[in-house]
């Protein structure tokens, strides 16, 4: 799915209050401790699977364009969501998915996506919790997390 596809399916949603119920983290089977920097909160993975409600959010590489993919999914086979523990991936349960901003380079592809997190039980200015920034390159969905700066104005 197309990034602007996603969009349009959060639009449509009735509830808004998308908070995440569990959390998937894939790196490819070529990859080693190597392509996730604990400290600096970045890395390289295949995919990464939010669940929220009653469907799931799959963050992908789309290798034949390069672009970023996103899918909504209603459900998975069972055993098929096996996957790596990221301590900045699994502390992201609880919280709310906040605002989505597409990356989009020079040929109009999406590039990457920036997610806002927030703390739901926090009223008022202060619930930002974290962004998470993805970028799709040929070798994998490159990720960041901030909690600082510039994204806890967006």
């Amino acid at each position: 799915m197309e990034v602007k596809k996603f969009f349009d399916f959060i639009n449509s949603l009735d509830d808004l209050n998308l908070i995440i119920d569990d959390v998937y983290v894939f790196i490819d089977n070529e990859s080693d401790d190597q392509s996730i920097n604990k400290v600096d909160n970045v890395g390289e993975i295949e995919k990464v699977i939010f669940k929220v409600k009653d469907f799931y959010i799959v963050f992908s590489v789309n290798y034949d364009d390069n672009a970023m993919a996103v899918e909504v999914v209603k459900d998975f086979k069972k055993g098929a969501l096996a996957s790596v523990f990221i301590k900045d991936f699994m502390g992201l349960k609880g919280y709310a998915l906040g605002s989505f901003y597409d990356i989009v380079n020079t040929n109009g592809f999406s590039d990457g996506l920036k997610i806002t997190f927030y703390d739901p039980l926090i009223t008022g200015s202060r619930h930002f919790f974290s962004s998470l920034t993805f970028f799709s390159s040929y070798s994998g969905l490159m990720y960041e997390f901030r909690d600082y700066g510039i994204d806890r104005y967006f």
